[in-house]
């Protein structure tokens, strides 16, 4: 899988070992940022979907 990821450019994150609440959280930001901005925007293309999500990543933090 790691393979498969490297070859479209995906970067793995490791998480920690005994963070039980990591899952939720990144759960609770991917669902806000689906309703708060991917179900609003129309995307053209992969440029403008990594300019939207990096604007909304700066506006969440």
């Amino acid at each position: 899988m790691n393979e498969v990821l490297a070859e479209a450019g995906i970067a793995t994150v490791l998480t920690g070992i005994r963070m039980p609440r990591m899952n939720s959280i990144t759960e609770r930001w991917v669902q806000s940022c689906r309703r708060e901005l991917l179900d609003r925007c129309l995307l053209w293309n992969e440029r403008h979907l990594r300019h939207a999500l990096r604007e909304y990543e700066r506006l969440y933090l």
